[in-house]
């Protein structure tokens, strides 16, 4: 590659990266096809498109591309991380992991640490989890990315006195403005206490909160709300958090698991199937799914709604079992029984 090519390639990766920051999607697709285009093949533009199509959900088109760079260079560190992105989001987390520690080898990198990190976090590897953040701590003590990591690891081995202090001193190096963490502080100081109090210091911190804040609050109090099956209260806080960010596959399964819990299953159905679009390895949702199209004998709705995730995402092959069991509970009754 010429040094003019390179200078080009890289403009457009920086020109790529910031429409994704933007989730201009559909811009920086056109930039990256016409690229493509000009220097067929080229990895770099591959990978950034292999990650394009990731964010689009497109899972079939993504790993078909990283595919292609690993034929040609199979220690391509970034068709390694999407591919390792593929399979997290599929929540095959052992496969997830090869491939991030693969990719770590290659390129070690914290961004690409905190992504073994979290896939340790899900298969509850924690040991492992911490030796990584620790091993990153020494040689970059002032990793804010990598200590919030800690941080959260430390929560989930129940070390809440560790976690609150690397909580604490990222948020002061931010400035407070993780609202992920700070809602992962509060929770911890509100660890052990009474539900109602729970409850009554959430609502009154919500009178001072707005924005994104706002929103890791109200998830807060609905998941609080929620656990004391005050379902309609927690699902009109669940609303309120999707006026803030309104796609947001979380917030749309807990609204839907509200709603089914408290009897209305019909209504539950749409916000189900928005969350399951968004994770169509869910399987909560694919449950709560299958019995709400039963209860409410929408039948025919549930096999056309996972027959269009399949078409979407041949991967999800394992649906089919789940329409064949719909398709038999839409059958009539003197056709089984003939």
């Amino acid at each position: 590659m010429s040094s003019s090519e390179y200078f080009r390639i890289k403009g457009v990766i920086e020109e790529v990266r910031e429409l994704k920051r933007n989730k201009d999607y559909d811009k920086a697709g056109e930039v990256l096809e016409r690229s493509l285009e000009e220097y067929p093949g080229n990895s770099f533009l591959q990978a950034s498109l292999a990650d394009l199509k990731l964010r689009q959900k497109d899972y079939q088109k993504a790993e078909e591309l990283s595919d292609e760079i690993l034929g040609r260079n199979p220690g391509d560190f970034r068709a390694l991380m999407v591919k390792g992105d593929i399979f997290y989001q599929r929540r095959n987390y052992k496969g997830a992991r090869e491939f991030f520690e693969s990719a770590l080898n290659q390129k070690n990198e914290p961004f690409l640490a905190g992504r073994l990190i979290k896939t340790h976090h899900r298969l509850e590897e924690f040991e492992e989890a911490l030796s990584l953040c620790q091993r990153f701590l020494e040689k970059d003590p002032n990793n804010s990315y990598i200590k919030k990591l800690r941080a959260q690891t430390y929560e989930k081995m129940g070390k809440d006195s560790q976690a609150q202090k690397d909580y604490g001193e990222y948020l002061e190096e931010r400035e407070g403005q993780d609202q992920f963490a700070y809602k992962e502080n509060i929770k911890l100081k509100l660890k052990g206490k009474d539900p109602e109090v729970k409850i009554k210091e959430l609502k009154n911190l919500l009178k001072f909160s707005q924005g994104e804040k706002s929103f890791h609050l109200y998830n807060l109090l609905g998941k609080e709300l929620e656990n004391q099956k005050r379902f309609d209260e927690a699902l009109e806080i669940y609303k309120k958090a999707l006026e803030i960010e309104p796609g947001d596959p979380f917030v749309l399964k807990q609204a839907g698991f509200c709603l089914y819990r408290g009897g209305r299953e019909g209504e539950a159905l749409f916000f189900l199937e928005e969350a399951f679009k968004a994770d169509p390895s869910d399987f909560y949702t694919r449950s709560s799914l299958l019995a709400a199209y039963k209860k409410t004998s929408e039948i025919e709705r549930g096999i056309e709604f996972f027959k269009g995730i399949i078409q979407k995402d041949p991967s999800q092959k394992k649906l089919w079992g789940v329409i064949r069991k719909l398709s038999k509970e839409g059958e009539d009754p003197d056709e089984k029984n003939s």
